[in-house]
């Protein structure tokens, strides 16, 4: 008795409908021509009998002189189904010989009409599309007979600092004369600028609540800021005829104020209550 590998027989299976060519090539075990067994996988199969290998893999038939020949048990060719049908799967049962094994079935059913639309009682069929009345929504029939509807024109999320902005109009169904507008994401323009619990519009010059900076409101809505004293100014050197002065700048109507040192002439009337500028801001 020796091994060899057994080239398996072309089989043509006929399942579901469908024609499928299956070749398998397995190790057996032969002895000589007066064989009375196939022995597969540590089981022996008496000659002229069909049966199921013991990990469901295979159905083969032992043939005389003890060659099995072999065809995948579960082997599946169909995957799409003709227009006006769909693919339905069955698990089905498949045992002999004290083997019990399963397999997926598939097979073409004809679509049928399944969803009805309630506010006109029409019939839709499976995959179908329509747009409501009012253009609000479109809707498809699915498998399980139930309509699902998502807006017809989904509105757009902009990220923040922009604002949906339409850009013309353009059709999605012809049959019901529906369209949707075509939109873009814009900056949000900036008609104020807020400062704590303050707002300044556009183009505003202003000083702060605790008097340390004056801002320009920007079209962008974001204040420019600079200083409101220059605390570094250098302290000026006075010549033989000038006296050093202290001179306030008043801002937003004296509620703020910046001290600066000048030279002024000696026989200048100024006195430092006079030496004042005020500055309305």
């Amino acid at each position: 008795m020796h091994f060899l590998t057994v080239s398996i027989l072309v089989i043509l299976a006929t399942f579901g409908g469908f024609c499928s060519v299956i070749g398998k090539s397995l190790p057996q075990r032969t002895s000589s021509k007066g064989e009375t067994s196939c022995v597969i996988k540590g089981e022996a199969h008496p000659v002229n009998s069909s049966f199921i290998t013991s990990d469901c893999s295979s159905r083969c038939i032992c043939m005389p002189g003890g060659v099995a020949s072999c065809m995948d048990l579960c082997r599946q060719m169909l995957r799409k189904c003709p227009p006006g049908t769909t693919l339905k799967e069955e698990n089905e049962p498949i045992g002999s010989g004290g083997v019990s094994c399963s397999c997926i079935r598939r097979y073409c059913i004809p679509l049928k009409v399944v969803c009805y639309r309630e506010d006109n009682d029409e019939k839709y069929k499976v995959g179908e599309t329509f747009n409501t009345r009012n253009c609000s929504e479109t809707c498809r029939c699915n498998e399980n007979g139930e309509i699902t509807c998502v807006p017809l024109c989904p509105k757009i999320k902009c990220p923040r600092g922009t604002r949906p902005k339409g850009r013309g109009v353009v059709n999605v169904g012809e049959e019901n004369g529906c369209s949707c507008e075509m939109q873009e994401c814009v900056p949000v323009p900036k008609t104020f600028c807020y400062v704590g619990d303050r707002r300044f519009r556009r183009g505003r010059v202003f000083v702060t609540q605790n008097c340390t900076l004056k801002c320009r409101c920007r079209k962008n809505g974001i204040p420019r800021c600079a200083p409101l004293c220059k605390t570094k100014r250098k302290v000026p050197v006075c010549g033989p005829d000038e006296r050093l002065a202290e001179i306030l700048d008043l801002f937003a109507g004296g509620r703020c104020k910046c001290q600066t040192k000048t030279c002024i002439s000696t026989s200048s009337k100024w006195t430092r209550e006079l030496c004042c500028s005020a500055k309305q801001t």
